[in-house]
């Protein structure tokens, strides 16, 4: 009885692993991908980081070329003819920077605008004189202007038709210096005419303006 028993749990457990093996297949394919899990959350900011030394200093750059204080300019760009041969600059000098400033003029024609010529002055057609206003004058509004009169070569009177256009007029006003000066004969010169001197000493042509730009280092244009 105990071997036909034995037999029996032998068999039974042959034909079960026989039919494990039976039922398992080939390995399949790979699935897809699933898709992607939410965002984690930002983690702790980290601590600042030691600031970096400074840099070393520049060297200094070079230094300009002094200004003038004493010296002033008035341009005038696309002045047009007040009057029949006129034209009026209104730049309200008083009586005073009349008196004791040296006020020079210039101009460029539209035509040949890479000369410029000095007022009083002239071209080969036409000559230019200037005209200061003081306060004397029969109406106030004239008083301070500075005024540009042209005429013909020859002096004649140009029709207001015939005068040239001017590109630019510019005013170069200097200060009279508080310096008194004697003359040789022991004559006091006027701030103005102290100016005047210091221009002749150093050789500059007040009818040039370049001269007198690059004299006080100031822009010509």
């Amino acid at each position: 009885m105990k071997k036909i028993k034995f037999f029996n749990y032998s068999v039974i457990a042959l034909i079960f692993s026989a039919a494990i093996f039976a039922c398992t297949g080939e390995e399949g394919p790979i699935g897809p991908a699933g898709p992607a899990g939410p965002a984690g959350s930002n983690g702790v900011d980290g601590t600042d980081g030691t600031n970096g030394t400074n840099g070393v200093d520049g060297t200094n750059g070079i230094d300009g070329t002094d200004g003038n204080a004493n010296v002033q300019t008035f341009k005038f760009v696309n002045p047009s003819w007040t009057g029949s041969y006129w034209m009026d600059l209104n730049t309200e000098f008083t009586d005073q920077e009349i008196e004791e400033n040296v006020i020079l003029g210039y101009i460029q024609l539209a035509e040949k605008s890479q000369y410029t010529i000095s007022i009083p002055g002239s071209n080969p057609d036409f000559k230019f004189i200037n005209y200061l206003f003081n306060s004397n004058v029969a109406t106030t509004r004239l008083s301070g202007t500075y005024r540009i009169l042209c005429y013909e070569e020859d002096g004649g009177i140009l029709a207001n038709a015939d005068l040239p256009e001017i590109s630019m007029a510019k005013l170069v006003v200097i200060e009279g210096t508080g310096v008194t000066t004697k003359d040789g004969n022991g004559r006091f010169a006027s701030r103005k005419e102290a100016v005047l001197q210091e221009l002749r000493a150093a050789n500059v042509d007040i009818s040039n303006y370049n001269e007198v730009c690059n004299y006080y280092g100031i822009a010509a244009y």
